[in-house]
């Protein structure tokens, strides 16, 4: 985001750049409270582990997404 902020004649919109950066933090810290919550609901260790590495795999899912399309060709 602060790169976003700083180097704007980088990106056609600057906005747009910010805004998704500013959305990652809002998804990693709403998955990190959710992940909070479910660990301490947990009955068990082996239910902490699996609801562990569950959100993990959310957490990671935009990694995923990106990686899928890094040979596309945007216009």
């Amino acid at each position: 985001m602060k790169y976003a902020l700083n180097h704007p004649y980088k990106f056609v919109s600057w906005q747009v750049a910010f805004t998704t950066g500013f959305l990652q933090v809002i998804m990693v810290l709403l998955v990190e409270g959710i992940n909070f919550v479910v660990i301490q609901a947990s009955a068990s260790v082996l239910d902490v582990v699996m609801n562990f590495l569950a959100l993990a795999v959310i957490a990671d899912f935009d990694n995923l997404f990106y990686s899928s399309l890094i040979g596309e060709k945007y216009k």
